[in-house]
């Protein structure tokens, strides 16, 4: 995950000078599952998430082209 990916992220901050809408929405990837998932906010001010499919706690925030092209790499 890069720099322009974080960006892309609205919690990240003011920084947002970079967003590059071609990267995609952000999405939500279990790192248990493998999957990207619609996770579950455990707590509304911290950012502890949920997969909603194996109830695992290993999720990863990031664009879905960002997303994709870091797991796709480490599974090579």
């Amino acid at each position: 995950m890069s720099y322009n990916d974080l960006v892309n992220v609205p919690s990240f901050g003011k920084k947002r000078e970079n967003f590059d809408p071609e990267r995609g929405d952000v999405v939500f990837y279990c790192r248990v599952c493998g999957k990207t998932v619609e996770a579950v906010r455990l707590h509304p001010v911290k950012y502890r998430y949920e997969c909603p499919i194996c109830k695992g706690h290993e999720i990863s925030i990031g664009t879905s082209a960002g997303i994709q092209e870091f797991y796709s790499k480490q599974h090579r």
